[in-house]
């Protein structure tokens, strides 16, 4: 064995024993970005992803390439129509998927949506379920309402006693339980607690941890890492204890602060033998030696200048990112997959989804544009038949009243005076008044049926050539939303692919043209409303971030 040979024999050993480490001259690529924009949690089993994001759960089979909504239709919602998913957890054995979400906890088949709801016994204005513990027979779910614990039988109590309200909301709000060697650890907002077991109630552990100017520490998630040592990811940063809660360390250098000047930290993330924690201000990986945090959020949008990450996870030796912005990889070097190939075609594809969820559907599109022509419906000419057929059953009903004669009356005086009960005097030299009754009066009734339209009407022949008249204008006003509609789709889609090295840079504006120019038309066919949507979603969108 020569000399080169060894030498190449040990370099593969190195990169056979020392696992990846994403540092901090790696960038990280946007993969999805749903229409709600925030992804919260990340689950994965065998080759699928699953990602919880502002409006449902979504998976890909392709490593991210292409995504599909996972049943979200099934999950209660909003009056906005969102469904906010916090936690997401596999049951690889089962073959099952948890979800904790804004409208309580819900499983499912892995393979196929079915979600069916299994938890949302909450007594609170909300039913947010943050996370959950499904441990055996038992379940713990993590809400603003405290802990719940559930047996399998579906016999639910809170487990509160012990536990502080929230100094704000008065509530009970629990973000994470932890159960390790049958002890149970709870991360809330106004601390880090311990269930002991034999006296049934809750012990604040959260001593030596700094609090926000409100008076709570905002726990978000805990992490054992080995024996007796516990992290704690906090509003004021990462902490350490190395005895289960009877002393804290902190260990937040490094970690920059949110826009209020604290810093935030939302998940912890250990992957092999590296620790990474998800904050406000980007994702971070610990530095042993030096305890301290290095920045390894390169690549990540940023939203009012924070980075929030929600989540981290490892799939297939690639670091994934829930974010605010959407879901971000950090490639691994030595990936075999082309990294390159899979962003442009998951940018151009996650574009157009945008698009989709951010514009109405053509089927929206067409019941506006039938709304707007006002153009009577099937319903109505059914009406008006009836309403023409029973005209001709009601009869027409005739009423005359006639009287002949006059009158005449004659009094005369040659002089003289009269008066009135008042007596006032009234001189009249002579007046006249004749009268004479002679003619008669009468009354006339009359019903009169038109018989012969009984059979043949000629206003029904006429609402029948007014309803095939309707239904060809309804059949060309859809056929022109629908054509309309689906041609600015298409130069969309040829905006999104359009390549800056092509040689007619004119020919993106030219496209943009024909877009706007589409957009009226389909405007003046809705009133407006097609262009009023786009601009509804997108405020409603912004409001959300």
């Amino acid at each position: 064995m020569n000399k080169k040979t060894l030498i190449f024999i040990f370099i593969s050993a190195l990169l056979f024993q020392f696992p990846a480490v994403y540092s901090s001259e790696e960038t990280w690529k946007l993969l999805f970005q749903p229409r709600q924009r925030t992804v919260r949690t990340i689950g994965t089993f065998k080759e699928k992803m699953f990602i919880g994001t502002g409006n449902g759960v979504f998976v890909s089979k392709d490593d991210g390439k292409t995504w599909e909504d996972f049943g979200s239709e099934k999950l209660l919602k909003d009056e906005g129509g969102n469904s906010v998913i916090n936690w997401i957890s596999i049951d690889e054995e089962g073959e099952k998927i948890y979800i904790a979400t804004s409208y309580g906890a819900y499983e499912s088949k892995i393979n196929e949506p079915s979600w069916k709801l299994i938890f949302d016994d909450i007594k609170t204005g909300t039913k947010d379920v943050n996370a959950f513990l499904i441990h055996g027979e038992n379940s713990y779910f993590c809400t603003n309402d405290g802990l719940w614990f559930c047996k399998e039988t579906n016999t639910c109590k809170r487990l509160n006693e012990g536990l502080e309200p929230d100094s704000i909301s008065g509530n009970i709000l629990v973000n994470y339980s932890l159960k390790y060697n049958n002890d149970l650890y709870l991360a809330t907002t106004n601390g880090i607690y311990y269930f002991n077991q034999n006296k049934l109630t809750w012990e604040n552990i959260s001593s030596g941890i700094k609090k926000l100017p409100d008076g709570r520490i905002n726990a978000k998630h805990l992490l054992i890492e080995n024996d007796n040592a516990l992290w704690a990811a906090s509003g004021t940063g990462i902490y350490l204890s190395s005895n289960l809660g009877q002393s804290w360390e902190d260990l937040s250098k490094g970690i920059g602060k949110n826009e209020e000047g604290y810093k935030q930290c939302y998940y912890l993330y250990k992957h092999q033998n590296n620790l990474y924690t998800a904050c406000a201000s980007g994702v971070y990986l610990f530095n042993r030696d030096k305890k301290l945090w290095e920045n390894i959020s390169d690549g990540i949008r940023t939203t009012n200048s924070s980075k929030n990450i929600y989540w981290l996870h490892s799939f297939k030796d690639n670091l994934y990112a829930a974010t605010d912005e959407g879901l971000f990889v950090l490639y691994n070097n030595n990936s075999t997959i082309s990294n390159e190939k899979i962003i442009l075609k998951g940018k151009i594809e996650t574009d157009f989804a945008n698009l989709k969820e951010l514009e109405p559907t053509v089927i929206e599109v067409q019941k506006k544009a039938l709304e707007f022509a006002s153009l009577p419906t099937s319903g109505d000419y059914k009406r008006y038949r009836l309403q023409a057929r029973l005209r001709n059953i009601v009869p027409m009903i005739g009423f005359d009243l006639n009287s002949t004669g006059t009158s005449s009356d004659y009094y005369q005086f040659d002089k003289g005076i009269t008066s009135d009960t008042s007596l006032n005097n009234d001189f009249n030299a002579g007046k006249t008044n004749r009268y004479q009754f002679d003619g008669r009066s009468f009354k006339q009734l009359s019903v009169l049926w038109n018989t012969n339209e009984f059979i043949y009407d000629d206003e029904i022949k006429e609402i029948l050539n007014q309803a095939r008249l309707t239904a060809n204008i309804r059949e060309n006003l859809l056929d022109d939303v629908t054509r309309i509609y689906f041609q600015r789709k298409k130069l969309q889609l040829e905006n999104l692919a359009y390549k800056p090295e092509n040689k007619n840079p004119s020919e993106k504006l030219i496209k943009e043209l024909e877009i706007s120019e589409l957009t009226g038309q389909l405007d003046s066919r809705t009133g407006g409303w097609f262009s009023r949507e786009i601009e509804k979603r997108k405020e409603g969108l912004l409001s959300k971030q």
